[in-house]
């Protein structure tokens, strides 16, 4: 399947956020032990402080991943962590629909990113995964490597991305 990674239109952000937010409060209720609601409103309210112009918000970037088709199967979030250096990125968010999944399409839409990524002169991409993320080994496979360790998830590092 051909897959292509694209700017995100303005009118797909909300969408994308909304899926975003119900995805991340699932992950984070799965290991808090946490109600999902609760997860959902910590996750509102913490929102505006890392996106405080939303879509127009400086340094982050929003792309959605679309098949040869042109029909949408998932999104990408990346920008500035305080704690990275100018020559690093986060990936904050990739999201393939679940029915989607196990197909190759993370692998081909995150080769794409890396190739953005290196356009815009950074050398260093780091993300956050759950150790029960089924995307943990695709990021292994594409050259990340684990630099912390926690007991639910790790974060990962790829430097030098083409």
């Amino acid at each position: 399947m051909e897959v292509k990674v694209r700017n995100m239109l303005r009118h797909e952000f909300d969408k994308w956020l909304q899926i975003s937010i119900n995805t991340q409060a699932e992950y984070n209720a799965s290991v808090s032990g946490k109600l999902v609601e609760d997860e959902i409103t910590e996750l509102k309210r913490i929102l505006p402080s890392i996106l405080p112009d939303g879509f127009d918000t400086n340094k982050h970037h929003f792309y959605a991943i679309d098949t040869e088709e042109d029909t949408n199967i998932g999104f990408i979030w990346i920008g500035p962590m305080p704690s990275l250096d100018k020559n690093s990125i986060f990936i904050f968010d990739i999201h393939i629909h679940e029915k989607e999944r196990s197909k190759g399409i993370g692998r081909k839409a995150l080769l794409q990113l890396h190739s953005i990524i290196a356009n815009m002169g950074i050398k260093t991409v780091i993300l956050n995964v759950l150790k029960s993320n089924y995307a943990l080994k695709l990021y292994e496979s594409v050259g990340y490597k684990v630099i912390e360790n926690g007991e639910f998830s790790c974060i990962m590092s790829k430097t030098e991305v083409s």
